[in-house]
């Protein structure tokens, strides 16, 4: 038995299929999503989502977010999601240096700080990916 995977953007329905196995970037670390589970929701950090059937697996980044978790299904309801196999290194680590150095000429109180204190860690994720 295999679970029934749908990850969620705003903007569409990102992927839609089936996995033998779902391992979630959590608040408290990784977790496993294996058939059968107990049924749950619960926050995603930004990180990768890995999608594992047999010995293939598919990576996504993704960042936070929702999961609902049931016996036969997950849903992975994120802002935003990226295929690790659309990343483009060279761009990546172009956007994560130019998210730090927005960053870095903001102070706490500016009004655009913790967006831009989130980008810079979806883009370092990116980069790193």
């Amino acid at each position: 038995m295999s679970l029934s995977v749908k990850v969620v953007t705003p903007q569409k329905i990102f992927f839609e299929g089936s996995a033998d196995m779902v391992k979630v970037p959590g608040w408290q670390g990784e977790y496993g999503v294996l058939p059968h589970h107990a049924s749950m929701l619960t926050l995603s950090r930004p990180g990768l989502l890995s999608l594992q059937n047999g010995s293939q697996t598919t990576r996504f980044v993704v960042d936070r977010g929702f999961v609902e978790v049931g016996p036969a299904d997950i849903s992975v309801m994120v802002q935003r999601c990226v295929a690790v196999s659309d990343i483009n290194k060279e761009e990546a680590q172009s956007m994560f240096n130019q998210a730090k150095e927005e960053f870095s000429a903001l102070h706490r109180t500016d009004p655009k700080y913790e967006a831009a204190r989130k980008q810079v860690e979806f883009t370092k994720i990116l980069a790193q990916a």
